[in-house]
C-alpha cells in the first residue's frame, strides 16, 4: 500500500498535483491540491468518520501505526501499554489529539494547497527532536498508510468509496510528503548550526 500511496500523487483526475518550489523553506503551490468534486466527497467522508467509532480519528490512526510499527510505541514512550487499553491512556490522548487537529486544518484548508504544506512542514519539523528516541525516515510511510487504511475503514459502504479514497490518497500522499520535507529541512538546519558552533570553536 506504500507504493499505492506515493502514486496516487502522481495523477488527480483532471486536475495535476500541485507543484511545490522552495523559497526560503516555505513552499508555493501553483494548483489546487484537488477538484471541486474531490474536495466535496473528502469532506463528506470526514463528517462520516466521526460516526464510524468512539475513538478519535488520531487515536485510531495512532492505533494502526503502533500494531504495524511497534518500535513506534516505544519512541512516545508507550511500548509498555497494550494497543486496546490506550484510548484512556493520558500519556496517548496528546499524540492522538494532534493526529486529529492536523486532519483537521488539512480537510478545513483544502483548498489552500500552501497553506496545508506550510502546516505539515511545520509538524514535519518538530518530529526531527524524536530522532535521538530512534524516529527512521520509514516511519513516515508507516504514518501515511495508517492515515489511509483508517479512510478507508470509515469509507466502507459509502457510495462513492473509490472515488473519496482517491481523494484521501492524494492529500494523504500530499501531506505526508510535506511533513518529510519539513522534517529534512529542519534536519540540515540543524547539522549547518552544528557544524558553524565547531567552527566558531575551533577558532576560539
Amino acid at each position: 500500500m506504500g507504493g499505492e500511496i506515493s502514486n496516487a500523487a502522481k495523477s488527480n483526475g483532471n486536475t495535476k498535483p500541485a507543484m511545490a518550489s522552495h523559497d526560503g523553506g516555505r513552499a508555493r503551490h501553483a494548483a489546487p491540491l484537488l477538484n471541486v468534486r474531490q474536495q466535496d466527497l473528502l469532506q463528506k467522508s470526514w463528517h462520516h468518520s466521526y460516526s464510524s467509532g468512539s475513538d478519535s480519528v488520531g487515536a485510531r490512526i495512532f492505533k494502526k501505526i503502533f500494531v504495524t510499527e511497534p518500535a513506534v510505541a516505544r519512541i512516545f514512550g508507550l511500548d509498555h501499554v497494550d494497543v486496546k487499553d490506550l484510548t484512556f491512556n493520558p500519556s496517548f490522548r496528546p499524540h492522538a489529539d494532534r493526529f486529529t487537529e492536523a486532519l483537521i486544518f488539512a480537510v478545513e484548508n483544502i483548498q489552500n494547497a500552501e497553506k496545508i504544506s506550510q502546516y505539515a512542514q511545520a509538524l514535519g519539523a518538530n518530529h526531527v527532536k524524536l530522532e535521538s528516541r530512534g524516529f527512521k525516515m520509514v516511519y513516515w510511510d508507516v504514518f501515511a498508510e495508517a492515515m489511509t487504511e483508517c479512510a478507508i475503514d470509515w469509507e466502507d459502504g459509502v457510495v462513492y468509496c473509490s472515488e473519496a479514497m482517491h481523494a484521501w490518497r492524494l492529500l494523504v500522499s500530499f501531506f505526508v510528503n510535506q511533513m518529510r520535507i519539513g522534517f529534512e529541512q529542519q534536519r540540515r538546519e540543524n547539522a549547518a548550526q552544528t557544524d558553524h558552533t565547531s567552527d566558531d570553536h575551533a577558532d576560539a
